[in-house]
């Protein structure tokens, strides 16, 4: 993006315009967002008690967290289409059976129990999987799809062209 000084300064006004709609709004994503983790810890903490620590479980849970906040705000960033109802539909129950499925995990690996067979939850991945990739797929199509109508458009658009040092007419 080339934009001038002029349109940066406006562009960073109109974001500080709405800046507390938009504290209030990113706000209550955080908080879906970061409170699957805080109930995984808290389930931890629930469970180990005075042995509880900061170790590299619960790191990787907030680690793994914020990588999934950033491809959800790449995701919001170059998709932000209300038509992909069946599209958000299955991607929220993915997420919901990810989530339940890493929950009920970190339950299993804190006391030491097996809840579910290991077979459950390599299908489960799997699936999970093959659903994430699908979804990408689709969410490149679109994008693939819109950038061939932008050519499509700024081609209509074209009234002239210009082949060696000729103008030539369209």
């Amino acid at each position: 993006m080339n934009w001038t000084e002029t349109e940066t300064w406006e562009r960073i006004m109109v974001f500080l315009k709405n800046l507390p709609e938009t504290i209030s709004e990113t706000f209550i994503w955080l908080i879906a967002s970061y409170l699957i983790p805080l109930l995984n810890i808290g389930i931890i903490y629930g469970i180990q008690k005075d042995k509880f620590e900061l170790n590299i479980i619960i790191l990787g849970i907030i680690i793994a967290t914020n990588a999934c906040f950033y491809t959800s705000l790449y995701y919001l960033a170059f998709s932000n289409k209300k038509s992909r109802k069946l599209i958000n539909t299955i991607n929220i129950t993915a997420f919901t059976t990810t989530v339940v499925l890493f929950s009920i995990s970190i339950i299993e690996i804190e006391i030491k129990k097996p809840l579910f067979t290991i077979a459950l939850y390599k299908i489960t991945t799997l699936i999970s999987f093959i659903v994430a990739v699908i979804l990408a797929l689709i969410s490149k199509y679109d994008e693939v799809e819109a950038i061939s109508r932008q050519r499509a458009k700024e081609g209509r658009e074209t009234s002239e062209t210009q082949i060696g040092d000729k103008k030539v007419k369209l």
